[in-house]
């Protein structure tokens, strides 16, 4: 009864069509792992939760659903609104990158009073978060948890592939960029992995959970 509206951080119908083109064009990716579901917004089931959250929040605080006024959020403006609606700036440029919201990546806005206005998107499978997730994984490391250890183990490292990286992750002449997304399984429904048989067959063998930290690996972070 204190609370008059509630925020979700997600707008579930965003990015549904160009998803399913996705798959539809890229079958393997998409479907071929056989291993655990990745993202949560990729499962039907947490659709469906996110969909009906408005009876969960409801059910759990004794409530009738129809006098909850619940706002979807699309999943960068979240973002935006978290850090800028908090800060000292009236105006300011704002820059958001993820491994992905509904169907974007990265997103430029600019922020003024209350308002929020976008200026660019990058889109999916354009995704320097799904980039960054599957190093992550490839050497060792736990996806949407461990990233700050290879941040950390990027210190020790030296710039040795540099050449590749340019190559991975191309930047355009209007200042965006374009991932080649053959490397990775960036928008899946049953992959395990969002690092690809390219990247081991670039780099070899991924590192084992309890493999020792080489050199090699310090100059990948």
């Amino acid at each position: 009864s204190d609370i008059d509206h509630v925020g979700y951080y997600w707008k579930p119908w965003m990015g549904l069509i160009e998803r399913g083109c996705y798959m539809i064009r890229h079958p393997v990716r998409a479907f071929g792992g056989g291993g655990r579901e990745m993202g949560g917004q990729a499962s039907a089931g947490a659709w469906f939760d996110m969909v009906s959250i408005k009876h969960k929040l409801a059910g759990e605080f004794g409530s009738d659903p129809a006098k909850i006024k619940l706002h979807y959020v699309e999943h960068h403006l979240a973002h935006a609104a978290s850090t800028f609606y908090v800060s000292d700036f009236d105006k300011s440029d704002i820059i958001t990158i993820d491994a992905s919201g509904e169907w974007d990546t990265c997103l430029k806005m600019v922020g003024e009073g209350n308002d929020m206005k976008i200026v660019r998107r990058i889109s999916n499978p354009h995704s320097l978060g799904c980039v960054y997730g599957g190093f992550t994984q490839y050497l060792g490391y736990l996806l949407s948890c461990d990233e700050g250890k290879v941040m950390g183990l990027s210190s020790y490292g030296e710039d040795a592939y540099r050449t590749f990286f340019e190559k991975l992750i191309r930047m355009e002449p209007d200042g965006t960029f374009k991932v080649d997304d053959s490397f990775f399984n960036m928008i899946t429904m049953r992959q395990p992995m969002l690092y690809g048989n390219k990247i081991v067959r670039e780099f070899g063998p991924p590192r084992g959970k309890k493999d020792p930290v080489k050199k090699f690996h310090e100059d990948i972070s």
